[in-house]
């Protein structure tokens, strides 16, 4: 059993989350599954059982002494039943989509225990169509867009074939620590707890300085804080989805065809984030106008998380979300323009360097003790209410088919909290050639959630219209488009599913170079020819990757002496829409100077992918595949390319 993470102190944005959690206002984020076929309730248990070892925050529950006297900090629980946290939930007959988003919505309210670990995860069935679902339900203080799927990166595969049963390892956690020995671990860690986040404050200053010394991005961040200014100048006027929160929440969602929201967004050179936000934007309207708009607003300003960890994956430091907002305009007929005006207004937003300054801010509350820490975030509600009228985060997920115990995942759809006065907020999710709006709404300010999801229908058919397509609501999609396009710039923090280490890729093997039977070196200048070579003959690469413009990619492994490694081995990969420009090696050193992504890992961790025991993103996800230089969320669209590079280092290996 892995103890490493016993005893860590939330992160600054985690603990505001922590005590942000209200009955009306619970601080759950997940999502609602679709799978095909029936899923038996006891093999889920099992599966998830023995796997869960893998995932150890799932196993903790957070703790502070009397009085928050000490950092909230995450400890094994001692108490730990795995039938607490999986669940069944049988539909009665027609078990319609109606019926399922309705207990959707009765189990997404409420809060979750706060004396266990801080999630759970229903499997519902009785649904029409030889279907089944499940929903989870996590704590946002435990997760955000990365380490959310921690569990989901665990559970879910590449075919549909029914893994192998493994066996856990015994739970055995350490004692629960007492109300002294949290006071003198807080003692003894609040002066370096603190350092750290006056460290992260001080890089975030030094980006934002460094940025007004170039000529073109201080053009950019002062028109972006001159526009926040003026923006906010006058308050905010309430919108009908504005009210008093009673935390019932409406669950409901819609499913877009990708191919047909790209085609949208290059009519106005805009990103599918700007097309998506445009059909919700739409959508207000048309509610605001049905109920009466009283206050004469004549735009929705959406607060749109953004993911601030960017290179930094090597260690947890929790949720690193800062924000920007993004204004959809009311009253302009043609829907191109009211697009073109969304894709102008994000951009700004984007290119200036709010979402730093904002992150730092984020991060002062929690160098105060930790007995004010509540005082202080209970206040920043009051603020984003100020700020904007809802929220809406964009979660990019993998452009193939997934699979859970055999069982291939149809469709995906996401919720995330509501702020206190806001009423409605969505999540978008893209997977396997769907984009899917999800509202979440409270009853007790939006009494019918089913109105919303109509207008958001009809805000995507003018749109198609306008630009000549048809609309195709009704289409099914069930193939990817073979290359995915990462078009999301405001990064993902909630949840989404990617692949496993159960599954195995399915597509066309590359064709291999080798000419003899002698297979060169590991990580050796050879071995980096060779798969250069490789990938450049591979049809199946070549096809995942025409999108990849990210960067160079390093491989290094770590010392090996017993499998003939004395030192650390380092490759470097220049991978440019599909080809492979440059395949060497070097000195580890120079990898980290030239590369964008560098993956560093053990003989074993190296093994297990090229032999076909693991896959790559899982590995990264539980940091047994470190990332220790580039940004997780640039990958995560091209799960099918990393898989086709895999299957080519195999055949060279």
């Amino acid at each position: 059993m892995d103890t490493n993470r016993h005893m860590q102190m939330l992160g600054p944005v985690d603990t505001a989350f922590w005590h942000l959690d209200s009955d009306t206002t619970p601080m759950n984020i997940g999502s609602l599954m679709l799978f095909e076929g029936h899923i038996d309730f006891d093999d889920l248990t099992a599966y998830v059982d023995a796997h869960l070892h893998l995932a150890p925050l799932y196993q903790q529950r957070v703790i502070n002494a009397d009085y928050n006297m000490s950092e909230p900090t995450w400890v094994f629980d001692d108490d730990f039943h795995i039938d607490y946290h999986v669940r069944q939930v049988s539909l009665p007959k027609p078990g319609d989509d109606t019926q399922l988003y309705a207990i959707a919505g009765e189990l997404i309210s409420g809060r979750l225990d706060p004396t266990k670990p801080l999630w759970e995860l229903y499997l519902i069935d009785g649904l029409a169509d030889n279907r089944t679902a499940l929903l989870t339900k996590v704590h946002h203080c435990m997760v955000d867009g990365i380490s959310a799927i921690e569990l989901l990166t665990l559970l879910l595969g590449l075919n549909d074939e029914t893994p192998s049963t493994q066996e856990k390892p015994l739970y055995n956690p350490p004692p629960t620590p007492t109300n002294t020995d949290l006071l003198g671990d807080s003692f003894r860690r609040g002066l370096s707890h603190r350092a750290n986040i006056l460290k992260h404050v001080g890089t975030d200053t030094f980006k934002v300085m460094s940025g007004l010394l170039d000529r073109n991005q201080r053009k950019k961040t002062l028109t972006g804080l001159v526009s926040a200014l003026n923006d906010n100048l006058t308050p905010l006027r309430k919108l009908p989805i504005n009210g008093d929160n009673t935390g019932n929440f409406h669950f409901a969602s819609v499913d877009f065809p990708l191919d047909n929201i790209k085609r949208i967004r290059r009519a106005r050179q805009a990103s599918v984030n700007d097309v998506m936000l445009t059909i919700l934007g739409t959508a207000v309207e048309r509610y605001a106008e049905e109920k009466g708009n009283s206050t004469n607003q004549d735009f929705v300003r959406m607060i749109c998380p953004v993911d601030m960890r960017k290179d930094e994956t090597t260690s947890h430091d929790g949720n690193r979300i800062s924000t920007i907002s993004v204004e959809v305009p009311f009253f302009i007929g043609n829907p191109l323009d009211r697009l073109a005006e969304v894709a102008r207004y994000s951009r700004v937003m984007k290119e200036s360097q709010l979402a730093t300054m904002l992150d730092g801010i984020l991060s002062l509350p929690s160098l105060a003790h930790a007995s004010v820490q509540p005082l202080i975030w209970r206040a920043a509600p009051t603020v984003f209410a100020a700020l904007g009228h809802m929220w809406c985060t964009n979660v990019p997920g993998p452009p193939i088919p997934l699979y859970l115990l055999g069982h291939r995942l149809l469709n995906v759809a996401g919720f995330f909290p509501l702020n206190p006065t806001m009423g409605l907020a969505s999540v978008i999710v893209s997977y396997n050639g769907t984009i899917t709006i999800s509202l979440i709404a409270d009853q007790g300010i939006i009494f019918d959630v089913t109105t919303l999801k109509t207008y958001l229908q009809d805000a995507y058919v003018e749109l198609c219209d306008a630009v000549g397509i048809e609309a195709d609501l009704d289409r099914t999609t069930t193939v990817a488009t073979n290359t995915p396009e990462p078009e999301s710039e405001i990064k993902p923090t909630d949840s989404a599913p990617t692949i496993s280490q159960n599954g195995t890729a399915t597509a066309a093997q590359a064709e291999t170079v080798t000419t003899t039977d002698a297979k060169p070196k590991l990580m050796s200048d050879d071995w980096a020819k060779a798969l250069q070579e490789t990938l450049n003959t591979s049809k199946a690469y070549h096809n995942a990757s025409t999108k990849w413009t990210a960067g160079s990619l390093a491989f290094v492994m770590k010392a090996a002496p017993q499998h003939g490694y004395p030192a650390d081995a380092a490759v470097l990969l220049d991978l440019h829409r599909g080809k492979c420009r440059v395949g060497r090696s070097l000195p580890i050193q120079q990898a980290y100077a030239e590369a964008t992504f560098v993956l560093e890992g053990s003989y074993k961790t190296w093994m297990d992918v090229l032999e076909g025991r693991a896959q790559p993103l899982p590995m990264i996800m539980r940091r047994q595949l470190k990332l220790k230089q580039g940004s997780l969320t640039r990958l995560l669209p091209f799960t099918k390319s990393a898989q086709e590079l895999v299957n080519c280092a195999k055949q060279v290996t």
